[in-house]
């Protein structure tokens, strides 16, 4: 099958699959294509997703107490197929439809036990991916049966179970935190999105999705390399919206995809598009699903548990700080041919550029530090098109020195982080940590919690306003962001948010609005009112289909 399958499940697999083939060889043959399996990790089972682990093995007692005798049985996600096996089992009268988008789980199911004789008799019958999408009706009338992890991930495929059937279709790229939000938008504009996994899924079966759906376009969250010559060759146009930052560099396109179109959060990254090759470039700010967030009142419970003067919700980045300073030593070294003397001498030029940005991280410097110290480098990764981008990567390290110091600063203020467990180093300072922070759910009532919400930025990006701005002022928060022209253009600061340009002022201000909360409070709604009235995500997403939609197609 691939590499990380156990081998003794071999012959359970091969056995499954051509029972499989003869009620569905095309299912069957699409099951032995190409597929990416490292999301899954083996023993014990756990799913990879959003860069947490969480435990796939699941009970399936309380699913199989839940289900009818009789009638249509359709489980929504298959998982490792313990809920299968034991629902066939204890429902002989049943008609199981089971489906899974991600064709990696439907083999370790298949190998996971005998299902040879439902197969055969066709009282078992599987489904994949976007055959979902072209077979509702019969998956809306049947007993649904939501695996208990893989029915929250696949929150979109929820929505074309309960959504309108005659809606217009996107191909929208799943697996980003924001992608939800944009499919909730795309929906108010009249589009279903049909999820699909570019990075996962064979080029066959991506092919196939397309057939499938006829979708009008291809909407995706974060560029990666191919997806415009993906679209282009299916003759669909792509919207592609850049939020996050990247440390791979943008490989130059192959080929002219004139109907490629890429909204970056970034201006400065207008002109990198473009020297790759992108016709249709331009810079377009983030947004809030205002849905999603908004004003709660918290209960006293809730009050208790969100409620803080001052609040930091984000990654500290020491984990991947850690793993980029590694990947730059490598690159370094490979440069240099010389590996046992290179990462000695890398790690001093690094921690020499660090040290320099450490004095002032009110202003980014690093790069100008790298240049004056390791500039043939830097230009000959520059031509290398192919290599990880050296200042990206050192970047991400001062980026996370920045966001401790920040945030270790404001201990004397209560404050209050919520993120990965880097943030642990920073309890002995008086930081007290509370976990992680759950982004559909919990992360609106932490915004709504404190006093005093606090936004600091990635030292490196200082022409943005960051997602946790829009989102802070939708729920009703009040914010001291980090300043920026990017700010300034979006907000009309001191009257929907405050801002600051040093540390100092950030101390300061902190300290003037927990004095006054009543000045705060103004502010905040001002903030929610301006998110409301321009910054929310369905803004941008009409604009993003007004331009991929009306560019004139190849040909016409």
């Amino acid at each position: 099958m691939s590499a990380g399958f156990d081998p003794a499940r071999e012959p359970v697999f091969r056995a499954n699959l051509q029972a499989l083939s003869r009620r569905d060889p095309e299912l069957a043959r699409r099951l032995c294509l190409p597929v990416a399996g490292g999301h899954v990790e083996p023993d014990p089972p756990v799913y990879l997703h959003h860069r947490t682990r969480y435990p796939l093995a699941v009970d399936p007692a309380e699913a199989v107490a839940a289900a009818p005798r009789q009638g249509k049985l359709f489980l929504f996600g298959v998982g490792l197929g313990e809920i299968l096996r034991a629902v066939l089992e204890a429902r002989p009268e049943a008609e199981v439809l089971a489906w899974d988008r991600d064709p990696w789980l439907l083999r370790l199911a298949l190998a996971g036990g005998d299902l040879t004789g439902p197969l055969a008799r066709g009282r078992l019958r599987l489904a994949l991916g976007v055959d979902l999408a072209s077979g509702l009706e019969e998956a809306r009338a049947a007993w649904r049966i939501p695996h208990p992890l893989l029915a929250r991930i696949y929150a979109l495929e929820a929505r074309l179970l309960e959504g309108e059937t005659r809606q217009r279709r996107a191909l929208i790229a799943a697996g980003g935190l924001f992608v939800d939000d944009l499919a909730e938008a795309l929906a108010e504009e009249g589009f279903a999105a049909v999820p699909v996994e570019l990075q996962r899924w064979a080029r066959e079966e991506l092919e196939r999705a397309v057939r499938r759906t006829a979708p009008e376009l291809i909407c995706a969250v974060n560029y990666s390399h191919g997806l415009a010559e993906f679209a282009r060759d299916l003759g669909l146009p792509l919207a592609c919206w850049e939020v996050d930052p990247a440390t791979d560099r943008l490989l130059p396109l192959e080929g002219p995809a004139p109907r490629a179109h890429v909204f970056t959060y970034r201006p400065a990254h207008v002109e990198r598009f473009r020297r790759a090759g992108f016709e249709s470039v331009r810079a377009l700010p983030l947004a809030s699903n205002t849905r999603r967030h908004r004003p709660l009142e918290l209960d006293p419970r809730e009050r208790e548990r969100y409620g803080a003067p001052v609040c930091f919700v984000g990654a500290s980045m020491v984990e991947t700080a850690r793993d980029h300073r590694r990947a730059f030593l490598e690159e370094y070294a490979r440069w240099r041919g010389d590996a046992r003397g290179a990462v000695v001498e890398g790690a001093a030029h690094l921690d020499a550029a660090l040290t320099a940005q450490r004095a002032d991280f009110s202003r980014p410097r690093l790069e100008e530090e790298l240049a004056r110290r390791l500039g043939g480098f830097l230009s000959d990764m520059e031509e290398r098109v192919s290599a990880r981008d050296p200042l990206m990567l050192a970047a991400e390290s001062a980026a996370a020195e920045k966001r401790l110091t920040y945030v270790a600063n404001l201990a004397p203020f209560g404050i209050q982080v919520w993120g990965d467990e880097g943030w642990r180093a920073l309890e002995p300072h008086g930081v007290r940590y509370r976990g992680p922070a759950g982004h559909a759910r919990e992360l609106p009532r932490v915004y709504n919690g404190a006093r005093i919400q606090v936004d600091v930025g990635r030292l490196y990006q200082d022409d943005i306003a960051t997602m946790r701005v829009f989102d802070v002022l939708a729920c009703g928060g009040f914010l001291i962001a980090e300043h920026s022209t990017a700010l300034e253009e979006l907000f009309e600061i001191g009257l929907e948010l405050e801002s600051y340009r040093s540390l100092d002022e950030l101390r300061a201000k902190v300290a003037h609005y927990l004095e006054h909360a009543e000045e705060a409070r103004s502010i905040a709604e001002a903030g929610l009112a301006a998110v409301r009235e321009r910054h929310d995500i369905r803004h941008r997403v009409r604009l993003m289909l007004d331009v991929a939609l009306d560019a004139p197609a190849e040909g016409r």
